[in-house]
């Protein structure tokens, strides 16, 4: 099992990933959820935590219509809400558009991030420093201006919504925010694996993290995704694991890319043996 963190820096929002792959087994999916609530509780401190409900419904009929959100989804969740906005919607060509918050009753964040993976496209936890009836009548908001923002959320100002994304044995967890909240995460931000290894390559004479690589390479590589490229030559590929504990990195054939690759030493004893 395999799991790192990483940042990345979009133009009106930032991401920080908790992302596992090679998870298996029960017990590898609660090691990867204890230590995602270990990295995230960091980012959420002074903050209230609401579960986002949207559902969407193409061509719905008129008793659909008329149906809450509440009474559209699980009836075995409902014993375990403490509270709960309005149901509300609105229809868009053709498709019922609905959305809810509502809050759990005695659940950590570990429970309510076990729950998210349940159903990765209808649940989003919500991470404000309103109360439950403010970021309702925000989701009322939301939901009159669907029409104009083409289908599009609009975006939050003090809040972070964290959304769960699972592709067979991979897990990851996207923790979002504005810029104005990256300036009071930023040395959470730095704590992440992939800023870590940008600022010991930064120091070096040897910043070249992200070299460009051929697609077919990429395909070829099983979970490549916690590998971060830092030279390309014309025999040889280097990289560094961000899931590894030292950063260790590898050398290997661009031509026998399935051979074994050759480990040579954590990130700041290739960087020396470069120099």
């Amino acid at each position: 099992m395999k799991i790192w963190t990483e940042f990345r820096d979009r133009i009106f929002k930032s991401d920080v990933y908790v992302l596992g792959n090679k998870i298996f087994t029960e017990k590898d999916f609660h090691d990867y959820l204890n230590e995602a609530e270990q990295v995230l509780s960091k980012f959420i401190k002074g903050y209230s935590l609401y579960v986002i409900v949207d559902l969407e419904i193409d061509r719905p009929t008129k008793v659909q219509q008329r149906k809450t959100i509440w009474a559209s989804i699980e009836e075995d969740l409902e014993r375990f809400i403490d509270s709960k906005g309005e149901s509300h919607s609105t229809l868009i060509n053709d498709t019922l558009y609905l959305r809810g918050v509502f809050t759990f009753e005695d659940f950590s964040l570990m429970d309510q991030l076990d729950f998210i993976f349940s159903d990765v496209h209808t649940y989003t936890l919500l991470f404000s420093r309103d109360p439950l009836h403010k970021v309702d009548t925000d989701l009322k908001r939301q939901m009159s201006c669907l029409k104009d923002c083409c289908g599009k959320k609009l975006p939050s100002g003090d809040e972070l919504t964290l959304t769960a994304i699972t592709y067979e044995d991979e897990y990851d967890l996207k923790l979002t925010f504005g810029h104005n909240v990256q300036v009071e995460v930023d040395s959470l931000i730095r704590q992440t694996d992939s800023e870590q290894i940008f600022n010991i390559l930064l120091r070096s004479d040897l910043y070249q993290a992200g070299d460009a690589i051929s697609v077919n390479m990429i395909k070829g590589i099983d979970s490549i995704n916690n590998f971060l490229f830092l030279r390309e030559e014309e025999r040889y590929m280097y990289v560094v694991d961000m899931a590894s504990e030292d950063y260790e990195c590898y050398r290997l054939e661009k031509e026998h890319i399935f051979d074994e690759w050759e480990f040579v030493g954590s990130l700041n004893e290739f960087i020396k043996k470069q120099n």
